[in-house]
């Protein structure tokens, strides 16, 4: 069934809890995949209190008009909407990511019964669930096969819990919900749900390329404002795939570099321009400002080359930055979908304190693409 008119506006929750999907609109421009994606919609609302898509939230409501407006989503000086990670603390990195997937049209959507059942897991104890580990990516999976389908860290489960329970029962409506309300002789019919026309075929959708880490094949500091320039060693351990080892700033005495600098960076080369979806990069403290750059040359890592380097990649920012992260990961997805990538640069601004001063340590940095 297609309903056609999933927003905040039309999940409709009673005292006691009960979550039904209210005033069907389709006109046969609407499919399945267009409900499951407006779930992503749903769900970023829910987490920021902001709609991710340009055209109006509500009928006859536009951005910033009438009561039932919603708030547009902060977005990039290129359209792009920012991570919900990135308007509000403490959103778990599965919601997060599952939340942009949803929402990225360059990657195909899962049936319905697939995203429910992947919620459903959230609602759980951990320990009686083995896809849940520590860390991980989320991974859409239509059976428990023998290969676990990770749903990373469990931090922030009460949120996830709520969110889950609302959207597992909402994608339950999308099948049943109308169709009962439409039998019910002492209930309203609800708006005819348009069925595919046994004379056009549905459009089949175009597979996307699958989303996976990318090989780093080179990877240094960068450090435009030192003379001594003797914090360049240990970068490869950023890309070693173990966050316990990696690459640490030295210690100063003020969160700015001790005022004697702009701040410093990590520059990798993806070998050749990629899609690049996602940065995601592991500190080993909460407290740190960052920012992710973009750029298109490889000058020589010397101080004149740092200051080049610098200089022509903050011309091209890559989503918002962080301030002052309550986190320990930071995730940039900010990429242009119709836009490749080769050099990218994460660079810090402001470190966090610790019992010495100030410092930060670089433990990882992974880059999904394809």
């Amino acid at each position: 069934m297609v309903h056609g008119n999933v927003h905040p506006g039309t999940v409709m929750i009673s005292d006691e809890g009960r979550v039904v999907l209210a005033d069907a609109r389709t006109d046969g421009a609407d499919s399945q995949e267009n409900d499951v994606r407006a779930i992503g919609g749903i769900l970023y609302f829910a987490l920021t209190g902001h709609w991710p898509h340009t055209e109006a939230p509500l009928h006859g409501a536009t951005a910033g008009h009438g009561r039932a407006a919603i708030p547009d989503a902060v977005r990039d000086a290129s359209g792009a909407i920012a991570a919900p990670r990135q308007v509000r603390a403490g959103v778990p990195a599965y919601l997060d990511d599952l939340t942009m997937d949803l929402l990225d049209a360059g990657i195909a959507p899962p049936p319905s019964d697939v995203l429910s059942a992947e919620l459903a897991r959230l609602d759980i104890p951990v320990e009686d669930e083995p896809y849940l580990e520590p860390t991980g990516p989320l991974r859409f999976a239509a059976d428990n096969g023998d290969e676990p389908s990770p749903l990373a860290s469990v931090g922030g489960r009460k949120v996830a819990i709520g969110i889950a329970g609302l959207l597992a029962v909402a994608l339950v409506g999308l099948l049943i919900g109308i169709s009962i309300l439409g039998n019910d002789d002492e209930t309203p019919q609800a708006e005819p749900v348009a069925r595919p026309s046994s004379s056009a075929p549905a459009a089949e959708a175009t597979p996307a390329a699958a989303v996976r880490k990318l090989s780093v094949t080179e990877v240094r500091i960068v450090d435009p404002d030192s003379k001594l320039r003797d914090e360049l060693g240990g970068a490869e351990k950023v890309i070693d795939g173990d966050e316990d080892e990696g690459w640490d700033t030295d210690t100063y005495t003020q969160s700015n570099f001790g005022n004697r600098k702009r701040g410093m960076g990590v520059w990798i080369d993806l070998g050749e321009e990629r899609t690049v979806k996602s940065v995601q990069v592991s500190l080993s403290a909460t407290g740190a400002s960052a920012q992710l750059y973009a750029g298109t040359t490889d000058p020589p890592p010397t101080s004149s080359g740092d200051k080049e380097l610098f200089d022509s990649y903050k011309r091209n920012p890559i989503g918002q930055p962080f301030e002052q992260h309550d986190g320990t990961t930071m995730t940039f997805n900010g990429f242009d979908a119709d836009s490749k990538y080769r050099y990218l640069l994460f660079w810090i601004t402001d470190l966090p304190s610790n019992d010495r001063g100030y410092q930060v340590g670089v433990q990882e940095v992974t880059v999904q693409g394809s």
